[in-house]
């Protein structure tokens, strides 16, 4: 898969868990904030909302946990972080 597919199919599955964001385009999400009363948005790179903690949470929401203390999310983000391609090392565990 390629890496442009790789992130797209991320995106999508962690905004169908509940990630707060809309496609802004092909390469961008929309990414929505709501603080009290306020609601704020803003524009964020695929490459880059990969890296978010909500967006790891909601990527990896029904993926089963390798040890009893860390989250299934918290230890691929970690992988994925540490990687040589994050972005390969994504398309393997989604």
């Amino acid at each position: 898969m390629i890496p442009q597919a790789i992130l797209t199919k991320a995106a999508m599955i962690a905004i169908a868990n509940g990630f707060p964001a809309q496609f802004a385009s092909a390469r961008e999400l929309t990414v929505f904030n709501v603080d009290g009363n306020t609601e704020s948005s803003r524009i964020v790179p695929l490459e880059y909302a990969i890296y978010n903690h909500d967006f790891a949470k909601a990527l990896w929401l029904n993926k089963r946990n390798y040890y009893p203390d860390v989250p299934a999310w918290q230890y691929h983000l970690q992988n994925m972080v540490v990687s040589e391609d994050p972005i390969k090392y994504l398309g393997e565990h989604i």
